[in-house]
């Protein structure tokens, strides 16, 4: 006669190997977004300071000084950040006129060394000179 089935105890570890792949790419996404977030964070803080340094100083030299004091934590070569000045000359700016500051950065997302992709974050900060 034959037993009925009863013992499950291999049910627990195949449930946890169906489930714990999801898991760890669930967490490494959280921790993809928030990288993602400092950086953004980041970004935001060095457009602004760089726009506020070049409504004082007028200098395209010194705000690119600022934004790269600003975001050595997060690129210490500053060899992912564009940085675009607008009006580009110096000369071209006159007390009163607007300064914009856009930042890029180029943020590899690394999932698991699975999916390498690259993202795009950018920030803009405006500044009366």
């Amino acid at each position: 006669m034959l037993k009925p089935l009863t013992h499950k105890s291999g049910q627990a570890l195949v449930e946890f190997a169906v489930v714990f792949p999801l898991i760890i790419v669930l967490l490494f996404g959280i921790y993809e977004i928030g990288i993602a977030l400092s950086v953004q964070q980041t970004i935001t803080y060095a457009a602004r300071e760089g726009a506020r340094v070049g409504a004082l100083t007028n200098e395209n030299a010194q705000i690119e000084s600022a934004i790269s004091t600003a975001t050595e934590f997060i690129d210490p070569d500053n060899d992912r950040i564009t940085i675009q000045i607008t009006p580009e000359n110096e000369a071209s700016r006159g007390r009163g006129d607007e300064l914009t500051v856009l930042i890029e950065y180029d943020l590899p997302l690394i999932i698991l060394n699975i999916i390498s992709e690259n993202i795009v974050l950018s920030s803009q900060a405006v500044a009366r000179i």
